[in-house]
Order: C-alpha cells, then sequence, then structure tokens
C-alpha cells in the first residue's frame, strides 16, 4: 500500500511536472507569437515609411523634373526673342547703312548738281 502511495505521488508529481513544463511552454510558445507579431508590425510599419518616402521622392524628383524643364522651355524661348531681336537690329543696322549711303550719293549728287549749275 505504500508502494501504491509512493507511484501515486510520483505520478501526481509528474503529471504537476508536466503541467508546469506546459504551462512554461504555452507561455514561451505566446511570448514568440507575441515577439513575432511585434517585428511583424514593425517590418509592415518601416515597409510604409519608405513606400512613402520613395513616393515623395519620386514626387519631388517630378516636379523638380518639371521645373527645370519649364525654366529650360523659358530659356529657349528667351533665347528665340534674343535671335529675332538681334536679325532685326541687324536688319535695321543695314538698312540705316544703305539708307546712310543712299544719302551720301544723293548729296554729292546735289553737290555736283551745285557745281555745275555754279560753273554755268
Amino acid at each position: 500500500e505504500l508502494d501504491a502511495a509512493t507511484q501515486r505521488s510520483t505520478e501526481k508529481a509528474r503529471d504537476a511536472e508536466n503541467v508546469v513544463i506546459n504551462a512554461v511552454m504555452e507561455n514561451e510558445k505566446r511570448r514568440a507569437l507575441w515577439e513575432a507579431e511585434q517585428r511583424k508590425r514593425f517590418a509592415e510599419k518601416l515597409a510604409a515609411e519608405r513606400c512613402a518616402m520613395e513616393e515623395d521622392f519620386a514626387l519631388k524628383e517630378a516636379t523638380t523634373e518639371s521645373i527645370l524643364e519649364q525654366q529650360l522651355t523659358k530659356k529657349r524661348e528667351a533665347e528665340e526673342v534674343i535671335e529675332f531681336l538681334q536679325m532685326q537690329l541687324s536688319e535695321s543696322a543695314v538698312t540705316q547703312a544703305i539708307e546712310t549711303q543712299q544719302l551720301e550719293e544723293a548729296r554729292q549728287r546735289a553737290k555736283e548738281a551745285e557745281t555745275e549749275f555754279n560753273d554755268f
């Protein structure tokens, strides 16, 4: 009877030990799952932040590119206006030179005519 009681006591102790071991293992399992969930959330948060940063960078890059294109267009337009004005100025200078030459020729003819008139 003593052996039976000792055996029952030993079995109860083993059962209690198994319950404790199972509880510890369950607790470790829950902690590992919680830590995995925390890592997953952190990774998702980092991924979302990275995505937002990439989108922000892409938007800034596109905006900068658009601004540069606008500035380049304005520069080209200004260069075209300058070229047009230089052409007009050049044409005006040529016209003025021709008119000055014609005026000089007319003066010369007038002098020649006056000289001929005086000589006559």
